[in-house]
């Protein structure tokens, strides 16, 4: 257990020295707290009085399970420590995001509490307000070229405000994080840590999935799929739909190296290998819950999109023309054992043409798809 003097030791050594360490240990919440004193002022200079008074508060809170005050304290510990925060520089960024990820933890287990109550969860939201004072106290930093500038904790506080927007289902606040990074004169995203890179390429390919931006949300899953541990699963719960959309089938090399993307797409990209929609669609309602849980469930409707290319490609092969009645069609879904009748052949059709993944058009009067000489099945995105 820290002794009270342990905390003012270390307050004080970090002070002199300009070394955060000893108060990362001493603020950490490894071990039961001190009582707070109410006049501190004697011992520690302004802010640094109230910083300990607060923290202390918050650990008290937090051990004897009243998750409300903790947050309220730890939240007054994180503000009274931004009005000296402009002062210190890189060294001091892990203590920041200490007292940042400590205020997240109460915020969440407050709202639980006030779940329980009856009463209006807002302490996440609040906590986000206070993250974002940090972030910008580190993205306005003038010395942007200085290794010791606060601008390095940019991207990790970006991305800690991404996973509380999550939280929040507030989507849309990411796009002020995005747009003051853009305008800022920080250093290459490739020059920060390789878990900022990973973070924040996770979160933006996700927006770009959840906008419906394939191609883009591709790019950025990609990246972090490269430089992530093999057994980090959701980075590739968005990965595999966001290339399956794109016409994109998981290579032998990927699936050898995670056995569990295999597992869960198998049927999937079977299906989309051989047109079988029967057995795409059987898949799809078997999984329906869990992609409407991950959000993914969107894109696998989009991926039954190339499923349909891919059969109606097979019965133009094996026609062996470019007019195809849709009587034809119709008997190739039974034949699957699909139960389909010639107005749902024609709405699939007029979609498929619609969405770029057939080129040609419907003849009205004679009930046949009519396809381009050059070309009929692109591969749309």
């Amino acid at each position: 257990m820290n002794s009270f003097s342990h905390y003012t030791k270390a307050i004080n050594t970090a002070i002199l020295q300009n070394d955060p360490r000893p108060l990362i240990r001493a603020f950490s919440l490894e071990n039961p707290p001190v009582s707070p004193r109410l006049n501190l002022s004697r011992t520690l200079p302004s802010p640094w009085d109230q910083i300990l008074l607060f923290h202390l508060s918050a650990a008290n809170s937090f051990y004897s399970q009243d998750y409300i005050s903790a947050y309220e304290n730890q939240a007054k510990c994180l503000l009274s420590y931004l009005k000296v925060f402009p002062t210190h520089k890189r060294p001091f960024l892990p203590f920041i995001y200490l007292l940042n990820n400590q205020m997240i933890s109460f915020a969440i287990k407050a709202d639980q509490t006030l779940i329980l109550q009856g009463k209006e969860p807002e302490k996440a939201q609040q906590a986000a307000w206070n993250t974002n004072k940090c972030f910008s106290a580190c993205i306005t930093d003038n010395i942007s070229e200085d290794d010791s500038s606060r601008k390095w904790g940019t991207y990790h506080l970006a991305c800690t405000l991404f996973k509380l927007y999550f939280h929040l289902h507030s989507f849309h606040l990411c796009k002020n994080i995005i747009r003051a990074i853009e305008a800022s004169p920080l250093p290459d995203l490739s020059q920060f840590s390789i878990a900022d890179q990973v973070q924040y390429n996770y979160y933006i390919g996700v927006l770009f999935f959840q906008q419906e931006k394939y191609v883009k949300a591709s790019k950025h899953l990609t990246f972090v799929l490269e430089n992530i541990h093999y057994q980090c699963k959701k980075n590739r719960m968005y990965l595999i739909p966001t290339n399956m959309v794109n016409g994109i089938l998981p290579n032998q090399k990927l699936l050898e190296k995670y056995p569990t993307i295999k597992n869960q797409f198998f049927v999937y990209i079977n299906a989309l290998k051989s047109g079988n929609v029967k057995q795409f669609d059987q898949a799809l309602q078997n999984n329906q819950n869990e992609h409407f849980k991950n959000g993914t469930y969107l894109a696998m409707e989009r991926v039954r999109l190339h499923v349909l290319r891919r059969f109606i490609k097979k019965v133009y092969l094996i026609s062996k023309t470019t007019r195809i009645h849709t009587d034809t069609f119709v008997a190739a879904f039974r034949f699957m054992g699909l139960v389909i009748d010639g107005m749902e052949v024609h709405c699939i059709l007029a979609n498929l043409i619609h969405k770029g993944f057939i080129k040609g058009y419907i003849s009205e009067s004679h009930n046949t798809l009519v396809l381009s000489k050059a070309d009929p099945f692109p591969l749309a995105t």
